[in-house]
């Protein structure tokens, strides 16, 4: 009898041990999301990759990455820039071999005079394989940004017929990418058809979006986007020889 009291007590022993305990899962769970971004902004992308699962998937703002390999490469595209990011846990849930996670971010991306400025509520979906946390989904929605004062530029342009708007409208898409190089990819230009029902004698609004007079002026004084102005200078004369121009922004 006293052997099988002993023997029952070692098996709940052996029990209680092995049962995990729910704030070190927590931890765990939020250590992986943590060295997923310290990965990220040393850009060592196969780290990142021993973080997620295979079928690892995600929405930022809207846009869908279908897997890690899609994510990544929007990564490759801030090379070279610096990345400091906080990280607020809001939440974090562990249900058997899934956790989720609700977490605050500030982030803050430098490059010369270049900022990008990130604030964001994410939802992160883990699993537990092979003993070990990884990142299956997250989800990532952007707050408002206080840098952001809606400065804009337009320019109502009256283009003649004979003038082909793809040509303009091509012109302005390679600006939009060199911005997006320069480190803005949410600033630009829209080229806006007019309603025709309008009596005006414009047929076409230019919309520039700048967030703010500082990123007007690093977008503007940067090198590679003045050699694109002077190279499409001739095109932009045909094409804004008549038009008027506004600039903008939150009072």
């Amino acid at each position: 009898m006293k052997n099988l009291l002993l023997f029952t007590s070692f098996l709940f022993l052996i029990s209680g041990c092995a049962k995990p305990d729910p704030e070190a899962e927590k931890a765990n769970a939020e250590a992986v999301v943590k060295d997923f971004y310290e990965a990220g902004k040393e850009f060592d992308f196969e780290a990142k990759r021993t973080f997620c699962t295979e079928d690892f998937h995600a929405i930022e703002n809207g846009h869908v990455y279908k897997n890690l390999d899609e994510f990544i490469e929007m990564l490759k595209s801030l090379e070279g820039w610096t990345g400091q990011i906080n990280m607020d846990f809001v939440q974090t849930d562990v249900v058997k071999d899934v956790a989720f996670l609700i977490i605050k971010f500030d982030a803050v991306w430098t490059k010369g005079p270049s900022q990008m400025f990130l604030k964001t509520i994410e939802n992160y979906i883990l699993k537990k394989v092979n003993g070990k946390w990884l990142i299956h989904f997250w989800q990532s929605t952007y707050l408002p940004d206080e840098h952001d004062k809606k400065l804009t530029s337009l320019r109502l342009l009256k283009i003649p017929e004979n003038l082909p708007i793809s040509t303009f409208n091509d012109e302005i898409q390679k600006a939009n990418v060199l911005f997006a190089k320069i480190g803005y990819p949410d600033c630009g230009f829209t080229l806006l058809k007019v309603d025709p029902g309008n009596d005006s004698k414009f047929n076409w609004v230019l919309e520039g979006s700048w967030k703010n007079p500082d990123v007007y002026r690093i977008i503007h004084n940067n090198e590679d986007f003045k050699k694109w102005y002077e190279q499409s200078s001739k095109l932009q004369e045909l094409y804004l020889k008549d038009h008027i121009y506004v600039r903008a922004s939150l009072p």
